[in-house]
């Protein structure tokens, strides 16, 4: 007898250590912990493979957490399985409910779901959370108010008071809710889930990383959370530290869709545009319009304007099938028995035309043609400087999210390296900076253009900056209330567009002791070490702004290119003229012998090798973030 005890213990070993998982899971998902119960769940799926429960107990907690996909892969998954047809059917109409299908009568659902053996909670968070998602607020609040009325303290019922709050913009009230469901129960993962979306989507970033640090212990290191842990240190700009978490990461567990857009994105932040595609071609194109825009960014900036043009296709569709979306569900909040709305929704909900980009192309969706190859100066424009400064030059361009210092608005902004008295370039010197680019930004050289095509992209440029300062002009009288005047107009374009006198420079001869000398003596006296430091090499801590109003740090002389240059003509300009719209000076009552002596004096600084950072790095030392708490260890 005892041998056939230990026989059948042996035998059904699996489904025993199985249900003592799912009793723990249970315990959790009662305390809202509903991470820790998937991840109980998990493994009590591995113990017993062929129960179809498990798999129902999961897409319980990926709804809760709003997860649909998941649910989905859950739902299909029991339905392989032996499982109980009533609690399957349950399950399905919980989630359908919960992730916004029309329900005719209310009361009759609820009255089902009720003798399927549903709890109140789990029926009322569903209802809530649907008539939300159909943007129905006021029928959310009729449920609401018939939950609290039974159970005013609940931990679920205020959780979702605070969904609700946050849906309308409420956002103060959403948050004390939420913190009132912590202090009851700290375990309560989707109210701190929910905080700490609420504190990101408001940019309080070093508040959102505390309760995901603690959504990540509190949950054991479960995935979602070390992600978003990942995901804010980025947006801080610790990329050292979310690197790490992602590792970390990446060691426990096979690399999913998520994993792979959140590391393309750390190096796109990074500059790392080649290992960013790399991820970013993981990604199948059943995205966000956020991630195929970081994704065709990820190209665009490598110089891969075809392919780039391939993801900003796919996600135009993704934007205007979310738009057909969100019309059919309000056609159908108004009229629910919008019986053609229904169907096309449901198709929409339903149609899996996604498929992974392959051989630059997607399922059906026609790949972008290529881009003209001419030597107009509008097609140039179009092919190697839209994706930065825009396609009208306004500096939004696709990939300027990305850079460090943000691309210059062509329309507006005041050109940096010019050779004219009155700060307003020549063609000339557009054509300089396209062949020589500009170190220290994103600007790269154009040497590879033949001389008439920078011509004509130069002459691009210049035609979009007078565009813009007609529109300012405009603009101005529009807002005042006066007449335009076609005389006054032309006059204004033409002065604020037309080269002066171009600054003759002398002839610089070769440094020696003395001139270096000078140098130094005038480079303390104009106070140049007050941004560049005492040995040029920049104190950083100085707060200085460029034109837009964006933080500006001051060129380090000994280790860095010189935007301008590094022959004495473009020196002595720089100090001349200084670099219009941005913190550095012009110095128009230097004497000659001392200009000279500081041009020579700065060329005496300069060693190799010289610095190649980063958009990020860049970001970092222009930023000097003081106001976010200490890297995050790795779990």
């Amino acid at each position: 007898m005892l041998v056939l005890v230990v026989v059948l213990a042996f035998l059904l070993r699996g489904q025993i250590l199985a249900a003592r998982d799912q009793r723990t899971a249970a315990s959790q998902m009662d305390a809202g912990a509903f991470l820790t119960a998937e991840q109980w769940l998990a493994r009590a799926g591995r113990f017993d493979p062929a129960d179809g429960t498990i798999d129902l107990m999961r897409a319980a907690c990926f709804r809760h957490m709003g997860q649909q996909l998941r649910w989905s892969g859950a739902m299909d998954s029991a339905k392989r399985k032996r499982v109980s047809t009533k609690l399957f059917d349950r399950e399905s109409h919980l989630g359908k409910i919960h992730f916004g299908a029309p329900v005719d009568q209310e009361q009759q659902a609820w009255v089902a779901l009720v003798e399927a053996g549903a709890l109140t909670d789990e029926i009322a968070a569903a209802f809530v959370h649907g008539y939300l998602v159909l943007e129905q607020p006021d029928k959310a609040k009729n449920v609401l108010d018939r939950w609290l009325a039974n159970d005013s303290e609940g931990a679920h019922a205020l959780c979702m008071v605070g969904v609700y709050w946050r849906s309308l913009g409420e956002h103060a009230r959403a948050e004390r809710e939420f913190e009132r469901v912590l202090a009851r129960e700290p375990r309560h993962e989707l109210a701190r889930t929910r905080l700490a979306e609420l504190l990101e989507a408001q940019f309080r970033l070093a508040e959102a990383l505390k309760q995901w640090v603690e959504l990540a212990t509190v949950s054991d290191g479960e995935d979602s959370a070390v992600m978003s842990v990942a995901r804010v240190l980025r947006e801080l700009g610790y990329m050292d530290e979310a690197r790490a978490n992602m590792e970390w990461l990446a060691s426990r567990s096979e690399p999913t869709t998520d994993f792979a857009v959140e590391m393309g994105h750390i190096e796109i932040e990074c500059g790392n545009y080649k290992e960013a595609q790399r991820w970013f071609e993981q990604v199948g194109i059943d995205q966000t319009g956020d991630v195929l825009t970081s994704a065709a960014n990820a190209f665009a900036l490598d110089g891969k304007r075809n392919r780039a043009d391939q993801f900003v296709a796919r996600r135009d569709l993704v934007d205007m099938q979310s738009r057909r979306h969100y019309d059919l569900r309000v056609r159908l909040a108004v009229d629910p028995y919008d019986k053609d709305a229904a169907v096309e929704l449901e198709r929409l909900n339903t149609s899996s035309d996604s498929t992974p980009i392959q051989n630059g192309e997607y399922g059906n969706t026609q790949a972008a043609n290529p881009l003209p190859q001419s030597d107009t100066g509008a097609d140039l424009y179009k092919l190697h400087c839209a994706v930065c400064h825009g396609e009208t030059g306004d500096g939004n361009g696709l990939a300027s999210h990305h850079l460090h210092p943000r691309p210059r608005n062509l329309r507006s902004g005041r050109s940096r390296l010019v050779s004219t008295q009155n700060s307003v370039p020549t063609l000339k010197d557009i054509e300089s900076v396209l062949m020589r680019g500009m170190p220290g930004t994103s600007m790269p050289s154009f040497d590879d253009l033949s001389p008439i095509q920078r011509k004509s992209l130069a002459q691009r440029v210049l035609q979009l900056n007078r565009e813009g300062v007609r529109e300012q002009f405009l603009r101005a009288r529009r807002h005042a209330g006066e007449e335009i005047n076609t005389d006054e107009l032309r006059e204004f374009v033409e002065l604020r567009t037309t080269p002066g006198k171009s600054v003759q420079i002398p002839t610089i001869g070769p440094a020696d002791l003395q001139a270096i000398a000078r140098g130094k003596d005038a480079y303390f006296k104009f106070e140049c070490d007050n941004c560049h430091g005492e040995r040029g090499s920049g104190p950083w801590e100085l707060p200085l702004y460029d034109e837009s109003g964006r933080p500006s740090v001051p060129r380090d002389l000994v280790s860095e290119s010189f935007k301008g240059g590094n022959d004495p003509e473009s020196i002595y300009l720089r100090i001349l003229l200084g670099m219009p719209g941005s913190p550095h000076p012009a110095c128009p009552s230097i004497e000659q012998e001392q200009l000279i002596g500081l041009v020579h004096y700065c060329r005496s600084l300069s060693q190799d090798p010289k610095w190649a950072s980063t958009n990020y790095q860049r970001a970092i030392r222009a930023t000097r973030r003081t106001d976010v708490p200490a890297p995050v260890a790795t779990p």
